[in-house]
């Protein structure tokens, strides 16, 4: 078996991949150098956006090595039933604690409400967003306070996170950190990538 041959390693196997997602934006991750298809390691994004979506909806595509599509779709889909589910436990929470006059659509769960039955799901708008192809959403563009897109999913994610959505910057991909060896291994991949683009330039 390969594994059992002298002088094999795992490591030997794998190299630092560039991928990209149908928006074409560029994400890192250790690959398998035969199969070039799904990552050895969580994808890191080469990029900085406001929000970034779910890996769990990440789908690689068949013989396009290097290439993945955010299934924006299923991620309606799954934020929809959340929030259903989450109103129901509102109204519930709201009962068990006599809030007066609590509208579920509208009205902030308390703290209280929130101690016990956890914080809000992600709201739908940065995935409404990303699916359209809304440029600050998806970190292709700088935040446009004349454009009323931009202002609603930046007051959606400030409900979400605590802090500023801007001061969050890949924090959700704060695992996905590579080594100081994996960091020198994609910045040498992207020096080979640089070279071979200024070759095929010239």
């Amino acid at each position: 078996m390969a594994f059992l041959m002298t002088g094999w390693s795992q490591a030997q196997q794998r190299e630092a991949m560039e991928y990209r997602d149908q928006h074409d934006r560029v994400w890192f991750a250790w690959g398998a150098v035969k199969a070039h298809l799904h990552p050895a390691s969580p994808l890191s994004p080469q990029f900085q956006a406001p929000w970034y979506p779910d890996p769990g909806f990440f789908e690689f595509i068949p013989k396009k090595p290097g290439q993945f599509r955010i299934n924006y779709d299923a991620m309606v889909s799954a934020g929809r039933a959340a929030n259903r589910a989450y109103r129901d436990l509102k109204m519930k929470a709201a009962a068990h604690f006599n809030v007066p006059n609590y509208d579920p659509d509208t009205d902030q769960p308390t703290a209280q409400m929130v101690h016990d039955i956890g914080p809000e799901p992600l709201p739908l708008d940065p995935i409404l967003a990303a699916r359209a192809g809304n440029g600050y959403v998806l970190g292709l563009r700088d935040f446009d306070p004349k454009k009323p897109g931009d202002v609603k999913i930046r007051e959606a994610l400030k409900r979400w996170y605590p802090a500023q959505p801007e001061d969050r910057e890949g924090a959700e991909f704060a695992d996905a950190e590579f080594s100081e060896a994996e960091s020198e291994a994609i910045l040498a991949t992207r020096g080979r990538k640089r070279q071979e683009a200024a070759r095929v330039a010239g």
